[in-house]
């Protein structure tokens, strides 16, 4: 029971993710000369979030570090290196070398003449937003462990500025800790790619994407992790 409720969340958020809108602007956020996929795999009751960037010319990049609009392999290539290579299909596999040297064979699927799975995990074209789309929400994520717990959340307004708290904990049988701390600055999203420049300077690139499953219940993919919309 527990793999057929694993089973259908998974579809479930493929399914919202597929259908997330975007207007005429959409393809000024495509990935030039290539394709981007969001991947997920259920471990349990948990979904592992992932990106795959497959390009036209062979290149590949796993959970890309520099954005996707545009990708920069070059800029990949430097500080990505253990996740960006060059792939060629061998029947049901993709025979990649990363890099850094390293080679991995990864078995795919097709469904229609596209790929719907990499590597064991479901695959998703995630919507790319408009130029300079405008967010209006507050959205959080949670991790807990037996020890260890951790929270994010961040409040975008329509002005292009956004708020982030956050929030961790740790307790063992000995001594327990925490600590939170909130920064701000602002935010620009354009296609698949979050920009975030704090107002102490620091910058900030993430791969992202947004799903409803109902009126009530959206999501802002951000990287490996999904934040829940509140309000």
């Amino acid at each position: 029971m527990k793999t057929k409720i694993s089973l259908l969340l998974v579809a479930i958020f493929l399914s919202a993710l597929s259908c997330t809108s975007a207007n005429s602007d959409e393809a000024a956020g495509a990935a030039p000369n290539g394709k981007l996929f969001l991947r997920t795999v259920m471990w349990g009751g948990s979904l592992d979030i992932s990106w795959v960037y497959l390009g036209n010319d062979g290149t590949i990049i796993f959970n890309p570090k520099n954005g996707v609009n545009p990708v920069n392999i070059a800029v990949e290539s430097a500080n990505n290196a253990a996740n960006t290579g060059n792939y060629k299909v061998v029947g049901k596999n993709l025979q990649i070398t990363w890099k850094n040297g390293k080679t991995a064979t990864w078995s795919f699927e097709k469904t229609a003449g596209e790929f719907s799975a990499i590597d064991g995990g479901l695959l998703s074209s995630p919507a790319a937003l408009p130029n300079n789309y405008k967010l209006n929400g507050q959205y959080a994520a949670g991790a807990v462990t037996a020890n260890l717990s951790s929270s994010s959340t961040l409040v975008f307004t329509p002005d292009g500025k956004f708020k982030e708290s956050r929030y961790g904990a740790v307790s063992t049988a000995e001594t327990g800790a925490s600590s939170a701390d909130s920064r701000a600055g602002t935010y620009n999203v354009t296609g698949n790619t979050l920009r975030l420049k704090y107002n102490s300077g620091e910058t900030y690139i993430a791969v992202v994407g947004i799903y409803k499953i109902s009126d009530q219940l959206t999501y802002f993919i951000i990287n490996n992790s999904s934040y829940k919309q509140q309000k």
